[in-house]
């Protein structure tokens, strides 16, 4: 299908694609879209999520994160998970330990290129 005139083939920003690299956008894939902010709240979330307590995490992505959609969107690459997280029994259940199998590592890596450490 061709694209109408006018309309351009790439968008410059976007809530959770990164087009430069072609992915979601991620903390360990695409950095640069993450500000100190979400660097402080990643820094505060590693521990509760090898801690495995359902309840802080929650609370920590709810209530304490101004947009829960920053990190699904630009953190974890997992947009849907705002929609399908927002039901804590599917949190507690599913999300959660997903988030701690497959992202906790890929999120303590980029955490500690972030800061150098």
């Amino acid at each position: 299908m061709k694209a109408k005139q006018g309309m351009t083939k790439t968008r410059k920003d976007h809530p959770f694609f990164c087009f430069e690299k072609n992915t979601r956008k991620t903390a360990w894939d695409t950095p640069k879209y993450l500000i100190e902010q979400d660097w402080a709240f990643i820094a505060k979330l590693i521990p509760v999520l090898e801690g495995g307590s359902e309840v802080e995490a929650w609370a920590l992505i709810w209530d304490s994160f101004p947009r829960a959609e920053d990190f699904f969107n630009r953190v974890i690459g997992w947009p849907e998970g705002c929609t399908y997280c927002r039901d804590k029994s599917y949190f507690c259940k599913c999300g959660l330990p997903m988030i701690i199998k497959n992202e906790l590592p890929k999120l303590k890596k980029a955490l500690a290129q972030h800061t150098g450490a």
